[in-house]
């Protein structure tokens, strides 16, 4: 797993990074999921987990435990941690007035704000519709 850039005109595939820039060196990111791209062109990318791979999607469910992370890729600076601790973050969008990425987490939405550069503490849906 990790985060690649391709090429439509040769077909070349490049490895941009398999690990954010705190991770210990041997560590590889396990299950990448939403990718949404800020107005400043940095690229914030969903974590699910840090222990399971895909195939294993339903373990991190049951184990219970906050271990996803929203990243933020950008050419200079690599991949860096923003926020730590989410519930299986999955989907990331932009917000109507890009200040904001939204991020699914379980049956919430939270949002982690582009200026302050930081997650609200309340979620911003706290129970999606059909969900419960």
């Amino acid at each position: 797993s990790g985060i690649f850039s391709g090429q439509e005109e040769n077909g070349k595939v490049h490895v941009l990074a398999t690990r954010a820039n705190s991770d210990d060196k041997d560590y590889k990111f396990q299950l990448l999921n939403g990718i949404v791209q800020a107005p400043d062109g940095s690229l914030y990318i969903s974590e699910t987990t840090r222990y399971f791979q895909r195939r294993r999607i339903l373990h991190a469910a049951f184990d219970g435990r906050s271990t996803g992370r929203l990243l933020r890729y950008t050419k200079g600076e690599g991949v860096k941690v923003v926020v730590e601790d989410i519930y299986m973050p999955n989907g990331l969008t932009l917000s109507h007035d890009k200040q904001h990425i939204l991020v699914v987490s379980g049956v919430q939405i939270g949002r982690y704000s582009l200026e302050w550069k930081q997650m609200e503490r309340e979620p911003f849906v706290n129970v999606m519709a059909g969900t419960g």
